[in-house]
């Protein structure tokens, strides 16, 4: 047996663990509903309009050691 603080973090946890497989089980649905509209032909890809260009420098000033 054991006591009530501990009874009441463990109905927390069990309640939080089914809450996160509740929210991943929803965006799982999302992604594999969303994933089959979204796919493009490998010909579109090489369009430019459709590259998507990602700016990989960070603005602002660098660090000095």
């Amino acid at each position: 047996m054991s006591c009530k603080s501990c009874e009441e973090r463990r109905q927390k946890l069990k309640a939080m663990y089914e809450q996160s497989i509740e929210s991943i089980t929803k965006v799982i649905t999302y992604l594999t509903n969303k994933g089959g509209k979204t796919e493009q032909s490998p010909a579109s890809a090489d369009e430019p309009e459709q590259r998507i260009i990602v700016n990989t420098r960070r603005a602002g000033r660098a660090k000095q050691p």
